[in-house]
């Protein structure tokens, strides 16, 4: 039952389209977006932790780096775009 919901929240076509967008701006400047991703959740305020899941070594490695990043501010500013350009939703009911 939380499958569809969980897809119809998170699978958008927005979303799916700013990832690749924001990931290949990243890879242009040497930069991992799942360690940016990580670090830029952690450096917000009223952030003490995020929950992470890896399939994969490679991911496990890239989630563990982004405890040491320090995002340079042009870094951290794409990051802060692109969360401000997706399309904001309600929660829908059942999905809590």
């Amino acid at each position: 039952r939380a499958a569809p919901l969980y897809r119809g929240r998170y699978w958008d076509q927005a979303q799916l389209e700013a990832v690749q967008a924001l990931s290949e701006q990243l890879r242009h400047r040497q930069f991992d977006p799942v360690s940016v991703a990580i670090a830029w959740v952690l450096a917000q305020p009223g952030i003490s932790s995020a929950i992470v899941g890896a399939s994969r070594p490679d991911q496990l490695d890239a989630a563990a780096a982004a405890v040491e990043l320090k995002l340079p501010d042009q870094v951290r500013q794409l990051a802060e775009a692109v969360w401000y350009s997706l399309p904001r939703r309600p929660v829908r009911e059942g999905y809590r």
